[in-house]
């Protein structure tokens, strides 16, 4: 049974949302601030955290790269009214592990929240390529130089090339070895996510690591594999 966090300034949609929780016989909590939001993640253990973007005090962005910061680890799905690819973007880069825009659909909130927690216990015990390990239990990967902190998907993402170090993965081979099953994924979350990722691989000196090959798609830089 999931335990979810749902961060909702409206009240009633935040009871709506509860109402759906309930319905899967998941418990959840309830907060309207950002400051409570703060307060209970410190407090308590949340497998899941519907957070909205923005709150009488903080905003979510601020809210996820503390709760980031300090270390917390449970799945963040932004639930949020907006909707532009500019702010999709800046919640995954800032550790998000999903988005949802408003209105919704009652029934994505159950899919987001599945199909991101059973993309988790599809992650293997850890991989390598070349000096590189792939902790993808820890959402992590090793260099030489430090430690880059993944969301899940990012995780997932890795985990796919580092198992297939010499195949071409098209955008839409990729969609479906990541977010398989999940239909109300948005058409831009392969470019999204690689975009993010690359720029966070970009930080440790690991720019090249996952090439575009023009007209098929990416694949891991065979002068990473040894």
């Amino acid at each position: 049974m999931h335990k979810v966090l749902v961060v909702e300034d409206d009240i009633e949609i935040a009871e709506g949302i509860g109402k759906i929780l309930t319905k899967e016989g998941w418990s959840y909590e309830l907060c309207h601030t950002g400051g409570d939001a703060l307060q209970m993640l410190k407090l308590t253990q949340f497998d899941v955290v519907l957070l909205d973007w923005e709150l009488p005090d903080y905003s979510g962005q601020e809210i996820i790269r503390r709760y980031r910061r300090d270390g917390g680890r449970a799945t963040v799905i932004f639930v949020t009214g907006q909707n532009s690819m500019d702010y999709m973007e800046v919640g995954l880069n800032d550790g998000a592990d999903d988005y949802i825009t408003k209105p919704f659909n009652p029934r994505e909130i159950i899919a987001r929240i599945k199909a991101n927690k059973r993309r988790g216990r599809l992650l293997a015990e850890g991989l390598s390529v070349g000096a590189l390990n792939l902790d993808v239990k820890g959402l992590a990967l090793k260099t030489g130089d430090g430690t880059i902190v993944l969301t899940n998907t990012e995780a997932q993402i890795l985990q796919v090339f580092f198992k297939h170090q010499s195949d071409v993965f098209s955008s839409s081979q990729l969609f479906n070895q990541v977010w398989s099953n999940d239909s109300e994924a948005q058409s831009d979350t392969v470019r999204v996510h690689m975009h993010i990722l690359r720029r966070k691989l970009a930080l440790k000196g690991l720019k090249e690591l996952i090439l575009t090959v023009p007209n098929a798609g990416y694949r891991l830089n065979p002068e990473f594999i040894e």
